[in-house]
């Protein structure tokens, strides 16, 4: 994976990370609960993928 696939994902992780906490620190309602899971997936996916190249720990 190049330097610059591994820099666009811990980006990506970083953002996702910061959306995922400011909605978490909202009241919870229907849509934010599926909002909280779908970037708490997306979240997971993302270090899975930097963990495949030792970037991130699993």
């Amino acid at each position: 994976m190049s330097p610059t696939t591994i820099r666009r994902l811990q980006s990506a992780l970083t953002t996702v990370e910061a959306e995922l906490a400011a909605a978490q620190a909202k009241p919870r309602t229907g849509y934010r609960d599926a909002y909280i899971d779908q970037h708490t997936a997306r979240a997971a996916a993302l270090r899975a993928r930097l963990a495949t190249v030792g970037q991130v720990a699993a």
